[in-house]
């Protein structure tokens, strides 16, 4: 199948440019300076032949966009390489020959490799980028977003990353995916990301050294949440597990609708304070009766963890499907969990273990007809659990450890413990 790229100003066309490229083979002549280019850019690579699915089968009795991992355009250019999974150790000693291929390259992908040193710049028309789950040091290139024109997804995550999360970043304004997670990133989140506001629906920071901004330097901060992150309304995934945040996660100068959030996960942090009841209130995707059309597409790989063991991937889409996670675990948070939770009639993962919450279990939790994950855990609430047609499922083991059923083939635990909850038995199941 031949792709043809009319235009990268039409950010709706590449969109479906790339996903053509991501499902189909291409065939066809090769022009000869691209395969001198792809046979350059081999040789600078290391890598075990015996390892390799794709690299060792490049050679010249057959066409390069026929090539394992190439795609090419209408015209023999070519415009995608996937190199994921190759086992690539070492760097590019020479960055010439992918500096050449970049004029056209719209996907890159060379995620799941052992590539060292630095994250390697380019400029062209990018769209996708993947270098995650390598051995990538230092810091992240400070002038990698000016390399960047109409990229919408870019992962680095999984490496070993430090330094603060570049300003330049704030200038690919067609951004929808970020995933900066698992590095050794520290400093606070840009303020400028309020600039890419119109397409950002995807932030994953999670396992960094990240901290809370200084207050009064953001308009929009207090010195706790990044309450800048609430002027994104596009916004559909947020991740900041286990940084180094701390101080209130009220937002009060800010608009709190957050309309399209359905996945936020802020546990392991040090936030503090009571629960904001706005949290369960305004965030409207979660609110029965939005119909609102999900449209992020195109995300490729695992970015969302949350509930310890439990883990959401689809290989194309995330949000396409109804999800609605909330884990404001391991913090410091404090207070009664508010009535309005029952407002979020979407939500299927709930975990507000290991804070200081105190008060009776809220009755509207059994509103929440979707729900199959609950954690409250390692707080201070008394009471029973709502009983409701979904909670019935929840059948009581040993030391009140809950087990919630999810389908025949999936089972996900929960446990109550520290909590003064009435209204179970050890030796009996509910509903």
């Amino acid at each position: 199948m031949r792709i043809t790229l009319v235009s990268v100003l039409s950010f709706f066309l590449c969109h479906l440019i790339y996903l053509s490229i991501y499902i189909s083979v291409t065939a066809g002549k090769c022009l000869e300076d691209q395969q001198l280019l792809l046979f350059q850019l081999k040789s600078n690579l290391t890598f075990n032949p015996e390892n390799s699915n794709k690299l060792r089968l490049w050679n010249q009795s057959v066409e390069c966009c026929d090539w394992s991992g190439v795609s090419c355009d209408d015209e023999g250019r070519v415009i995608g390489l996937d190199l994921g999974g190759e086992f690539i150790s070492g760097g590019f000693d020479d960055s010439r020959p992918l500096q050449n291929l970049s004029s056209h390259l719209i996907y890159l992908d060379l995620h799941q490799n052992k590539l060292q040193g630095p994250i390697p710049t380019f400029s062209g028309n990018t769209l996708y980028l993947d270098f995650s789950s390598n051995n990538f040091s230092s810091i992240i290139p400070r002038d990698i977003g000016n390399y960047m024109s109409f990229p919408f997804f870019l992962s680095l995550s999984n490496n070993t990353l430090s330094g603060s999360i570049p300003d330049s970043l704030c200038n690919a304004l067609y951004l929808e995916v970020l995933d900066l997670s698992n590095n050794n990133i520290s400093g606070t989140i840009p303020s400028c990301l309020m600039t890419v506001s119109e397409n950002l629906g995807v932030l994953n920071l999670k396992n960094n050294n990240i901290s809370s901004p200084i207050p009064n330097t953001v308009k929009v901060s207090c010195g706790g949440f990044p309450c800048f992150l609430k002027e994104i309304p596009t916004l559909r995934v947020l991740v900041l597990r286990n940084n180094k945040f701390q101080g209130s996660p009220k937002c009060l100068k800010v608009n709190m609708t957050w309309e399209m959030l359905q996945i936020v996960d802020i546990a392991f942090n040090n936030f503090s304070g009571e629960l904001p009841r706005e949290y369960f209130t305004t965030w409207k995707r979660n609110i029965k009766g939005n119909k609102e059309e999900a449209g992020l597409k195109f995300i490729k790989k695992q970015i969302i963890s949350f509930g310890g063991d439990l883990y959401y991937a689809d290989n194309i889409t995330v949000i396409s499907k109804e999800l609605h996670v909330l884990n404001l675990s391991n913090n410091a948070l404090s207070g009664k969990i508010p009535s309005s939770i029952g407002n979020m009639r979407q939500l299927e993962s709930l975990d507000l273990s290991q804070n200081s919450l105190g008060g009776e279990i809220p009755v509207q939790l059994a509103s929440l007809s979707f729900l199959s994950y609950l954690n409250l855990s390692f707080n201070h609430l008394m009471g029973k659990i709502p009983t409701s047609t979904q909670l019935q499922s929840f059948r009581v083991l040993v030391n009140l450890k809950i087990e919630i059923i999810l389908d025949k083939s999936e089972v996900v635990y929960n446990t109550f413990r520290l909590n003064q909850i009435s209204g179970f038995n050890q030796n009996c199941s509910i509903g």
